[in-house]
């Protein structure tokens, strides 16, 4: 149950249901999902601990505001991730992940779109196949915390992932061939790629 209402917030937030800076009133979010305020206060908890939460003593929480200077350190804390996950990957994937893989490609060639929500789920999936072809838990879940707030920051700009979804197959190939430097420099182009857009859009810079 409890795992369960962190998850329906931390969707809310991340797919813009709950808008930046809006207020998390533990009350109304209790009654709203029909539970005591216990698991609403720990998910605000765990929320805030993954950067989506902004929690003021005597005020209460909201939902962060998005602040790109304040992505710095989680960009190069990605790409560091992606480097380490792509080692992993190249010797620890199994046909299952690479079956996985080959599936999403065909469904992203059957389901070609340019709705903004179906490419970013898109876009989700193949971050949790690369991942889970790790083997590492711990990685897994720090990759998981990661990922989740840059599919809160496309959202928010509207970025579409059309990157990912033309490299799967050589993603595919690398996986293979257990091509450790390929892939790695598949991964980190791929989110060289989105803040490079982000920067276009906004004109700042981190």
């Amino acid at each position: 149950m409890r795992e369960d209402i962190f998850s329906l917030i931390r969707n809310d937030i991340v797919h813009l249901k709950i808008k930046p800076g809006a207020p998390l009133n533990e009350i109304r979010l209790a009654k709203e999902l029909q539970v005591s305020r216990t698991p609403i206060r720990e998910a605000l908890r765990r929320l805030a601990a993954e950067g989506l939460v902004t929690v003021t003593p005597n005020v209460g929480a909201r939902v962060s505001e998005i602040n790109l200077r304040d992505f710095r350190e989680l960009i190069e804390f990605r790409i560091i991730l992606e480097r380490g996950a792509a080692q992993l990957v190249a010797v620890n994937s199994t046909a299952d992940d690479i079956r996985a893989m080959r599936q999403l490609h065909s469904k992203t060639q059957s389901q070609e779109t340019e709705d903004l929500d179906r490419l970013t789920d898109l876009d989700s999936e193949f971050h949790f196949i690369s991942r889970r072809a790790a083997h590492n838990q711990l990685l897994e879940k720090q990759m998981e915390v990661v990922q989740t707030r840059f599919t809160w920051l496309m959202r928010s700009y509207h970025y579409k992932p059309h990157f990912v979804m033309i490299k799967i197959p050589e993603i595919i190939e690398a996986m293979e061939q257990r091509d450790a430097e390929t892939l790695e420099r598949m991964l980190v182009e791929h989110v060289e790629h989105f803040v490079d857009r982000l920067r276009e859009e906004t004109m700042k810079k981190f």
